[in-house]
């Protein structure tokens, strides 16, 4: 059989290139011009070599048939309509192909080649594409050898598609496995074929270039021996074959030719990047344009394509370029081209993402005279839609409010034109337009946020200025402050432009006030500042002592209370000359919560005692609950706790009688910590309970934040831990949301201590940390000194004294210099624990009278009955325990009730009662495993474990030491680090436990073979 029978009449045939089993491939040339091209058809006319050869050519068409990469031999025709005369013609290349290069000894000439092969497999990678048959015979130069040697873009082109597959194919669906040799071991074992896989025929291809040896074959020729060496054998390194080789290109090859797909570079991209560290200058990053990118993923619309890895737009960049192209993938080829072209549209990481601004980008002048020529032979009433669409923003708005419709999107209105119409009018045809729109979108279909912007293009301050507020608020109810800033600032940028004065002042007020919410305090204070300097020589008003009041409140939030005090003194003197004595009171209770927060107690209550005065002068019910609040909270700090509690409750009262449901929630969160202080847990987790229903009903994120913080204390403190950790991560996932990091601090510590509480050690260790990075960038010493405590009493429980010590110090330094009381309390505890020393806790019980909080004074003492019982001391251990009765055992909640009921089965231990004390025992164990305390239940089941051994009931003994050895063995396997396990484990009373356990075990199995 001829080829020149087989060719088609527009071809002719010049000399056969060469042949294999089943086929042979001819150089041919198109008639009408002479274009060289590789003509591929059957070798004979055997039915099942027909088959075959039909099947290959059709795989490799449905594969590659559509791509035009030049690192890739393109299909250019293929005809199988004749079985008996089937052929594919494909384009020539009259470069040698790798199998003809025995070596290659230049290590920059390697490096090129080897990377423009690299960046031809990333490209398989991206089109989802693995070619399965990686070898020498199958890649192409396109040039001499030596033109690979400096940074001009010469590809090398990778042929015979024939046994490749798609990403989304299963195994089965390809027509063979690939060439003995070059098969990555995953593909031999269970015939897994990825990017990977090609990646390790491409390091064999790279062994055999750098060393003129293949690395498994050895003049080995069975298939089974070559298979077998791949995947158990490792070649040896290139540089023992080739000395003078560069080790760094050794490494690669042979990180290439890993076994495990993992261990291998990510993908040709990332191989491309290395091998340019190691000196590679192929331009690698000019080879895949984005027109080879917008050929595989034909079929998608623009907003896909450009939302598509590996471009990588940002939502500007890409509503920008939707702007100019709308669906026409013709359009968005050319920008990214010329883009690309330019410089401004490059290769990263692998990602295809542009490196300017969207004013930056390139848009083809002929584009734009397209547009406008297209704009401009329309009928006036399509480029009035199309104008009104523009200005409305949106096509799908636009047909919301009937301004077009689903045909007219279909036949005329394209974001082309719409962009257009936004850019190449004039202000007056907009400003014409837009106010017409304005009253239709309002009248007619009571869009607010769309009347808002239309009138604000309109220039029509009147009309527009209420219409915008009231969409700012839609806007900020639905969470979208962002859209609210946006459109205030535009209401804002047409009152300056107008000089307009007043309404400048009052959308200013809105801006701040909502800068102030979302925590950009530092744009706030410009903001309202920018209100003070529109008063100059003007006479002060409402809005400007407002103005005073908010500044005041933002310096409080940035802690900065002089200056705070200084703005509100300010609006007091305004609102006095107003005689406006409601706001009055209120700017005096503003003043009093600045006063308080700087612990001036005495300055605080004045104000606050001011203000109420006022407020039941003028009857004001709800104001006078909030400043009955304040002066409840005060107390509080006073350590009037009775006090304190007494009056928020009277509060509450008040509240629920007037119906105000942001009060009553903050005030039941108040009188929640005060009666959780006062040692009454139960009764501090019901209304703190109420107070985050009501907040969750009322949507207030930042109070509902505030309530989670004493919520979890009390639970915490009640022995709630796992149900606490609940409310933690809600807390935390709210603190993200709102950017708090003070608060995100303060749920990663409670979390820890949850943590720490339960034996998760090593996760505890880890919140611990992030907690203290947090704090060592923000000021708030008071959480901080918590934190730093409870890390000091992790690291004690981990047997790392010296290190406890260092953090109780620390935090001990911060309470002295804060002037925390409670916070030197709270480290001499700590401190004296690790010291064994009694009287830091009588020291620490004297600090804490003033504070008059009988849950520290219960810390303190329970501290102290186990330091006595440590020491022997009985009956002092004893007497301090019968004072505690009221606040723990049965009826209390309390994390410390099994640590209560321990100490009391030592005392009744040591007092001979070892009934009572069994009975001791067992209630905390039940305590601990109710409240999944870990250390606690160890410390009962060692005691009884004890006391069994000590009445010779070995098996029983046994059993509890037994249970306290898998408790420990629980805490170590969560302790990462291997230094913290080990002196966790060195703990002398963990050593104990072990001792016990083995001695027992050898004294039951003597006695098991003495009843034998």
């Amino acid at each position: 059989m001829t080829a020149e029978g087989l060719t088609p009449g527009n071809y002719i045939i010049d000399r056969i290139l060469g042949s294999g089993g089943t086929a042979r491939v001819h150089l041919a040339r198109k008639k009408n011009n002479n274009r060289p091209l590789a003509f591929k058809t059957i070798l004979n006319n055997i039915p099942e070599d027909i088959n075959q050869f039909i099947a290959l050519i059709n795989r490799e068409n449905s594969l590659i048939g559509g791509l035009s990469y030049p690192g890739l031999v393109r299909i250019m025709e293929i005809n199988t309509e004749n079985s008996s005369t089937p052929y594919i013609i494909l384009e020539y290349c009259p470069g040698l192909t790798l199998d003809v290069i025995p070596i290659i000894d230049d290590h920059h000439i390697f490096l090129n080649v080897l990377s423009a092969l690299s960046i031809n497999l990333y490209y398989l990678r991206l089109a989802g594409i693995y070619h399965g048959d990686i070898k020498p015979q199958n890649i192409f130069l396109t040039g001499r050898i030596d033109d690979y040697a400096g940074s001009t873009l010469r590809y090398t082109k990778i042929s015979d598609f024939s046994l490749a597959r798609r990403d989304t194919e299963n195994k089965d669906s390809r027509l063979g496995i690939g060439t003995v040799g070059y098969m990555a071991p995953e593909t031999i074992d269970s015939g897994i074929l990825d990017h990977r896989s090609d990646l390790f025929a491409c390091g064999v291809v790279a062994y055999q270039l750098a060393t003129g040896q293949h690395p498994f074959l050895n003049h080995e020729t069975d298939p089974v021996r070559i298979n077998a060496a791949v995947k158990e054998q490792e070649p040896p390194e290139p540089n023992r074959i080739r000395p003078n080789l560069d080790k760094a290109i050794s490494n690669t090859i042979m990180t290439l030719l890993h076994k495990s797909p993992k261990f291998r570079p990510t993908d040709g991209y990332s191989l491309c990047e290395y091998l340019e560290k190691l000196g590679a200058t192929f331009p690698f990053r000019k080879c895949i344009r984005p027109k080879h990118i917008l050929e595989i993923m034909a079929g998608k619309t623009t907003n896909e394509i450009l939302a598509s890895a590996p471009l990588t737009m940002d939502a500007p960049i890409r509503e920008t370029l939707l702007e100019y192209c709308g669906n026409q993938q013709s359009r968005l080829r050319n920008i990214l081209e010329i883009n690309f072209q330019m410089g401004r549209l490059q290769w990263s990481n692998g990602k295809l993402g542009f490196s300017c601004p969207p004013a930056g980008i390139i848009f083809p002048n002929r584009l734009r005279k397209l547009d406008r020529i297209r704009f401009h032979s329309l009928p006036y009433s399509r480029k009035k839609k199309i104008v009104l669409t523009a200005l409305t923003g949106d096509i799908p708005r636009a047909m919301s409010i009937g301004i077009i419709s689903e045909k007219d999107v279909t036949e005329f209105v394209t974001r082309p034109l719409l962009n257009y119409a936004r850019h190449g009018l004039s202000d007056t045809t907009v400003r014409r337009f837009a106010g017409k729109l304005a009253d239709y979108a309002l009248e007619t279909y009571l869009d607010d946020i769309l009347a808002a912007g239309l009138f604000i293009k309109a220039g029509n301050i009147e009309r527009g200025f209420s219409v915008t507020i009231d969409a700012a608020n839609k806007l900020i109810n639905d969470n979208k402050n962002d859209q609210a800033l946006e459109l205030l600032q535009s209401m804002a940028d047409l009152c300056r432009l107008e000089n307009d004065r007043e309404h400048l002042a009052r959308i200013l007020m809105e801006i701040g006030d909502i800068e102030k919410m979302i925590g950009d305090t530092d744009r706030a204070g410009k903001t309202y500042y920018e209100i003070i300097n529109l008063y100059k020589n003007l006479p002060p008003d409402r809005l400007l002592a407002e103005t005073y009041k908010d500044l005041g409140d933002l310096y409080k939030l940035k802690r900065d209370y002089a200056r705070g005090i200084e703005a509100l003194l300010e609006a007091k003197k305004i609102y006095g000359t107003l005689d406006d004595q409601l706001e009055l009171s209120h700017t005096l209770n503003n003043m009093g919560n600045i006063y308080t927060i700087s612990s001036q107690f005495r300055k605080a209550l004045k104000s606050y005692f001011a203000a109420l005065k006022i407020q039941r002068r003028l009857d004001a019910k709800a104001d006078m609950a909030s400043t009955l609040n304040n002066i409840g909270s005060v107390c509080y700090f006073q350590g009037r706790l009775k006090r304190s509690s007494r009056l928020l409750e009277q509060t509450l009262e008040l509240l629920r009688r007037i119906g105000n449901a942001i009060e009553i929630a903050r005030t039941l969160n108040n009188l929640g910590y005060v009666l959780y202080e006062l040692g009454e847990c139960d009764r501090a987790l019901e209304y703190l309970n109420e107070s985050s229903q009501l907040n969750r009903k009322i949507g207030s994120k930042k109070e509902l934040l505030f309530n989670l913080e004493n919520l979890t204390l009390v639970m915490l403190g009640a022995g709630q831990l796992k149900e606490s950790i609940a409310y933690i991560k809600e807390a935390l996932s709210l603190a993200d949301d709102l950017n708090d990091e003070q608060m995100t601090a303060v749920f990663l510590t409670s979390m820890a201590v949850a943590q720490m509480k339960m034996g998760f050690y090593g996760r505890a260790y880890q919140n611990f940390q992030k907690a203290v990075g947090i704090y060592e960038k923000i000021d708030d010493s008071n959480s901080y000194i918590t934190c730093l405590v409870e890390l000091a009493g992790l690291f004690f429980k981990l047997n790392q004294r010296e290190q406890a010590s260092q953090f109780a110090y620390k935090g001990k330094n911060l309470a002295e210099k804060s002037g925390n009381k409670k916070g030197v309390i709270q480290t001499n505890l700590i401190l004296g624990e690790i010291a064994g020393d009694i009287e830091i806790l009588k020291e620490s019980l004297n600090l804490a009278v003033p504070l008059h909080s009988p849950i520290t004074t219960n810390q303190i003492m329970l501290r102290l009955a186990a330091s006595y019982l440590q020491k022997g001391e009985i009956e002092n251990a004893r007497n301090t325990l019968e004072q505690l009765s009221e606040y723990f055992g049965d009826g209390h909640s309390n994390l410390d009730n099994a640590n209560y009921y321990n100490m009391w089965g030592k005392i009744s231990g040591s007092l001979n009662n070892g009934t009572e004390a069994r009975r001791y025992f067992e209630k905390a164990i039940r305590l601990a495993s109710d409240s999944h305390l870990i250390l606690e239940k160890i410390d009962a089941l060692s005691a009884l474990g004890k006391l069994c051994f000590e009445n010779r009931d070995f098996e029983e003994s046994y059993r509890f030491y037994k249970e306290a050895v898998g408790s420990i063995r629980t805490i170590a396997a969560d302790i990462k680090e291997e230094r913290y396990r080990r002196t966790f484990l060195e703990n002398e009373c963990i050593i104990y436990v072990s001792t016990a356990v083995k001695k027992l075990g050898e004294i039951l199995s003597q006695k098991k073979k003495a009843d034998q």
